[in-house]
């Protein structure tokens, strides 16, 4: 939420104070980013987590929870997830706050999923290399 929130700050003048005042009162796109931060980010690190001393995760509560295993914590994480994408999307499309607020809540919530979906790319960053590269490299 504090990373959101001042990336709505570094917005400049577009970013009011009624904004941040509206930011901090939890809307649906904001729990919706934060949801998705902490669950995707617990289902990609959760293996490598394990293997060391480390707090329980998401992954790991929720087997806990409902007697599960791995597979189907993180298949139960998974409809948290589409969720969280409903009701950010919900709050976007009713348009009822800045757009370029919104659409920068959005794009936040890609980034995440860009980093955490098929790897642990926000704690091995290291990993980005080739992407990065083809981005930005012409093959010829």
């Amino acid at each position: 939420m504090q990373t959101l929130v001042l990336t709505f700050v570094s917005l400049g003048n577009v970013t009011t104070r009624e904004a941040i005042d509206w930011a901090l009162t939890y809307p649906k796109i904001v729990k919706g980013i934060t949801v998705i931060a902490r669950v995707m980010n617990d289902i990609m690190s959760h293996e490598r987590e394990q293997a060391t001393d480390h707090m329980a995760s998401t992954v790991q509560t929720c087997m806990k929870q409902y007697g599960v295993t791995v597979e189907e914590a993180i298949e139960k994480l998974k409809i948290v997830l589409e969720e969280a994408w409903m009701d950010m999307m919900q709050d976007y499309l009713e348009q009822k706050y800045p757009m370029t607020l919104l659409k920068k809540g959005i794009s936040f919530g890609q980034s995440i999923d860009f980093f955490c979906k098929r790897e642990d790319l926000y704690t091995l960053p290291s990993n980005l290399k080739a992407t990065l590269t083809s981005l930005y490299v012409k093959f010829a």
